[in-house]
């Protein structure tokens, strides 16, 4: 069974706010959305970036690479790695 996220709220904060400082230095993805898709067993949080400069998706698979490696050591050394399991990444 998942954990639960005594504090869901604060979790989500630290990580948006890390993710919204890593991904400043690509100038070509916009605004972060955040979707929660409640499932049976987990909830997934899906993280969707927009695209300012229309690249197309095959430029962008390195890009999702280098965000989904940076997150999972920021989520290690924070403590809220449970967090990161359940996320996902869409550009």
């Amino acid at each position: 069974m998942k954990k639960v996220y005594e504090n869901l709220d604060d979790t989500q904060r630290i990580f948006m706010d890390e993710l919204e400082d890593f991904t400043g230095r690509y100038d070509f993805l916009g605004e972060i959305t955040l979707t929660v898709e409640p499932d049976i067993d987990t909830m997934d949080f899906i993280y969707s970036f927009e695209n300012l400069n229309g690249k197309r998706m095959d430029e962008l698979g390195s890009t999702v690479v280098e965000i989904s490696r940076h997150m999972r050591e920021f989520s290690k050394r924070n403590d809220i790695y449970d967090y990161f399991v359940d996320v996902c990444f869409f550009l």
